[in-house]
């Protein structure tokens, strides 16, 4: 891994290089990943996942009958694409709660290092949420997609 240095401070005893930290992504890293997402979102928003079978099922809800955490994310985010923001929370309010933040975590970490904290919170509400749209009462089959 290359890493930005600078020359050696006064009295460093004999290190020839300090270094500062892992580089920056590059600005050609960050065009191709923006051109990737601004792909997906086209793609996303001419074709329907509900409709067109080119998506494969998911694989927890054939075997089990539950729904994980991401089903219906796909559906979402189409309708998400085309503006649909009641329905997109209808079919995986976690998706589409969770976008944001998710576009917030990397610029985070490039100015500060998030805590170990944030992390295993995180996962606890994705674990939640995977629980509670399973709970057959009114309140939470209002999460089913």
């Amino acid at each position: 891994m290359i890493y930005y240095c600078l020359p050696p401070r006064r009295g460093s005893q004999g290190k020839v290089f300090e270094t500062l930290g892992p580089p920056m992504p590059s600005l050609r890293h960050g065009i191709v990943v923006a051109f990737a997402v601004c792909a997906a979102w086209i793609a996303l928003f001419f074709l329907d996942p509900a409709t067109h079978s080119f998506l494969p099922s998911c694989l927890f809800h054939r075997l089990t009958g539950l729904y994980c955490p991401g089903c219906g994310a796909t559906r979402a985010l189409h309708q998400l694409a085309r503006g649909n923001i009641a329905a997109a929370l209808r079919l995986n309010a976690l998706v589409v709660l969770g976008l944001p933040l998710g576009g917030l975590i990397p610029i985070c970490r490039r100015r500060h290092n998030l805590p170990a904290w944030c992390l295993r919170a995180s996962l606890i509400g994705i674990a939640v949420f995977g629980i509670v749209r399973n709970i057959p009462l009114f309140p939470f089959t209002l999460l089913v997609p």
